[in-house]
């Protein structure tokens, strides 16, 4: 079954250009739900239509993509929320995920990130671009040429400490389901199909060195 995904942006061939990248990449299992010019109408819609994901713009007028975004997992507890964004600063980044958000990826890197991150995102896990502050940090440049993120280098390192999945949501105040799904996300990337093996490989190539 295809990732359905709602996306708000108020610049139409903005818009375009994102449902390009999502519906056009082979494989990428993806479908539009619905397109939004802005919060408010992102919200209309949302009660109207089913959506996996929701990929949002912070700057819209009226309603801005923060403010949908509360709005939206108030009213949608289990939403997915994305943001893409030109404003990917530290601050836009915190705000975002404080707000409800699962993912931020920068605007100049959408091309290459956005795919990855909706399926990540949809998976239950968290996307930060490597092009927003903070998004690699504390990354080795090991893991980062996997394509890791933070959170995963921070399950990985964990599960090599020993900790077990439910030990390491507590750890990290998240659900065992978002762990889980995290751990399976770190096994596709590095093509693995055992916890066991997925240890030896970090060890190995040294993906979860602080």
């Amino acid at each position: 079954m295809n990732i359905r995904v709602l996306i708000a942006d108020d610049h139409p061939v903005v818009r375009a250009g994102l449902v390009s990248i999502l519906t056009a990449t082979p494989g990428s299992g993806i479908e539009l739900a619905g397109e939004a010019a802005g919060g408010r109408e992102l919200l209309e819609l949302a009660g109207r239509v089913h959506a996996d994901v929701y990929v949002l713009d912070i700057a819209m007028p009226g309603l801005d993509g923060l403010e949908a975004c509360a709005l939206l997992r108030r009213r949608h507890p289990a939403a997915r929320i994305l943001f893409l964004s030109m404003y990917d600063g530290s601050a836009f980044v915190q705000k975002a995920l404080a707000a409800g958000a699962r993912g931020f990826v920068s605007k100049e890197s959408a091309a290459a990130d956005l795919v990855q991150a909706v399926r990540e995102v949809h998976a239950g896990g968290t996307f930060l671009s490597a092009g927003c502050a903070g998004g690699s940090a504390g990354v080795p440049a090991s893991a980062r040429r996997h394509g890791l993120t933070r959170r995963e280098t921070e399950v990985l390192r964990l599960l090599v400490e020993g900790y077990v999945l439910k030990e390491i949501a507590q750890r990290l105040n998240t659900s065992l389901h978002t762990v889980q799904n995290q751990r399976s996300a770190l096994m596709r990337k590095l093509n693995v199909h055992r916890q066991a093996d997925l240890v030896k490989f970090a060890l190995r190539e040294g993906l979860a060195a602080p």
